[in-house]
């Protein structure tokens, strides 16, 4: 029997030590941090977004992202040094930001995210929605003019991907969602969008783990 060692038992590690197992592997699963810990996959927004289709590397993310490099309380900053793997991360990244790349990118990450969401309502049906999937949409506020503006030339993307949008006026987005409490220029609804609790999520994905014979090594470190 193959056997299938795993670094991480986040949500990605646990999702994959399952696919896995169900295709015949022995699996193995190394975690630094101990059981029900505080790692990234607990505290996340729990939000699956086929609408986030836009690449990172896409036209304008290198000046704003170089901006970012060099701003200390930005979420992106890197403590300025002399790095050739660094700086070639860098010029590759920078090549990439290109309309056609973002525009070939925008097709698979969709499709990708759509399949995401397919297998979330697989898990939410076999376990009873013990995580709390919620199929409500997502609507995105903009304060002003410039950001629908902003927001509407994305939603006209994802039109293009075939994705349901709507971009609505105020008056329309309070009916989706009565509980507005600010002035806003619009919105935009995205429907496919859903969200979950990271923290049942993760709670069940170990659960269906260790019921299939999964081993996992908490506090354990490859160093």
């Amino acid at each position: 029997m193959k056997h299938a060692l795993i670094c991480g038992a986040g949500a990605v590690g646990l999702s994959c030590a399952l696919s896995l197992r169900e295709r015949g592997y022995e699996v193995t699963l190394i975690e630094r941090d101990a059981a029900g810990g505080d790692g990234c996959s607990f505290g996340n927004g729990g939000m699956i977004v086929p609408s986030h289709f836009t690449p990172l590397a896409e036209p304008g993310a290198i000046g704003l992202g170089l901006r970012w490099l060099l701003d200390p309380g930005s979420p992106f900053y890197i403590r300025p040094r002399f790095d050739a793997a660094l700086a070639s991360w860098i010029v590759h990244f920078a090549r990439a930001a290109k309309r056609e790349h973002a525009d070939r990118a925008g097709r698979v990450l969709r499709d990708m995210l759509l399949a995401s969401r397919e297998l979330y309502e697989q898990l939410a049906d076999r376990c009873d929605n013990v995580f709390g999937l919620t199929k409500r949409g997502l609507l995105m506020l903009c304060r002003t003019r410039a950001g629908l503006e902003q927001e509407t030339r994305h939603a006209r993307q994802a039109r293009q991907l075939d994705l349901p949008v709507e971009i609505l006026a105020p008056a329309r987005a309070a009916d989706i969602d009565p509980g507005i409490g600010m002035e806003i220029a619009g919105a935009v609804f995205y429907p496919l969008d859903c969200h979950l609790d990271p923290r049942l999520l993760m709670r069940k994905l170990t659960e269906l783990a260790i019921a299939a014979g999964i081993t996992i090594h908490w506090s354990t470190s490859l160093d």
